[in-house]
């Protein structure tokens, strides 16, 4: 597990300076419009984006691989190449889906937190001015921790579906290959 964890932290860094590079150029020229620096941007963003989503895709098949399978670093990281060379286009999906599902479920967490702050801002108020001010403050930092609680429990509720959804497609893709919904579609209209 902790050569899972340290693969999974050296990507973020990898990541992070891809990042960095496909920026640069904006940061190098910020407060003068440049073409040239928009035009380095663009190249790099179409050349290194791709390498840190099927890079994303890999580290999570790879990790995966070594803590289900219980595989050495070796044999999951030719298992996850395996994997992405031969069900990229369902790993997209699956990558796609889930980000429509991350952005579904922020929206649904900022509703809930609304929804919940808003009582409690009145109560707070209400406090205030038939209590006393310390009272105020008391219900106020109660309700940030609730709120952050509430938080904190969405965030881990959608991480573990995601988690479980990336294994039970690793499982899946493990044991024989999986039709893309793509692939189908199109081969449903072509036929």
């Amino acid at each position: 597990v902790f050569q899972a964890s340290l693969i999974n932290v050296l990507f973020k860094i990898f990541v992070f300076l891809i990042f960095t590079v496909i920026t640069m150029p904006i940061f190098i020229t910020a407060g003068s419009p440049s073409t040239m620096a928009d035009f380095w941007y663009l190249i790099l963003f179409v050349l290194l984006m791709p390498i840190a989503i099927i890079g994303s895709l890999y580290i999570k098949y790879v990790v995966i691989g070594m803590v289900v399978n219980k595989l050495k670093i070796w044999s999951a990281m030719a298992n996850g190449w395996g994997i992405i060379t031969k069900n990229w286009l369902i790993s997209v999906e699956m990558s796609f889906v889930l980000f429509l599902i991350n952005i579904v479920s922020v929206f649904f967490t900022l509703i809930i937190i609304s929804g919940l702050s808003i009582p409690m801002w009145f109560l707070a108020v209400t406090a205030q001015q038939l209590i006393s001010y310390q009272v105020f403050i008391i219900i106020l930092v109660l309700t940030y921790v609730f709120l952050f609680i509430v938080f904190l429990v969405c965030n881990a509720l959608v991480s573990t579906f995601t988690i479980s959804v990336w294994t039970s497609l690793y499982l899946k893709l493990n044991k024989n290959s999986v039709t893309s919904d793509i692939k189908g579609f199109i081969g449903g209209i072509i036929r």
